[in-house]
């Protein structure tokens, strides 16, 4: 399977970098994919604190996108 998602944004650098470089690990503030977003792990760039980040998603929006249907058997 291959997606592929083109995007433009019509903003200047520093503004984009802003959000997607600076609040990359808060990105359910911004982005309404996430529930939760939480930064992590060891600092590896100049000028971010963290290297990686937990996200979580509502199972819904990638069931959705998939077409996968949750089974569930108590």
């Amino acid at each position: 399977m291959e997606i592929k998602v083109h995007t433009t944004i019509n903003k200047p650098v520093s503004e984009v970098w802003e959000v997607m470089g600076n609040q990359f690990g808060h990105a359910h503030l911004w982005s309404s994919n996430f529930q939760t977003s939480k930064p992590g792990g060891e600092a590896k760039f100049e000028g971010i604190d963290y290297s990686h980040r937990d996200t979580t998603t509502p199972g819904s929006f990638w069931e959705e996108c998939l077409g996968i249907q949750r089974q569930w058997s108590p």
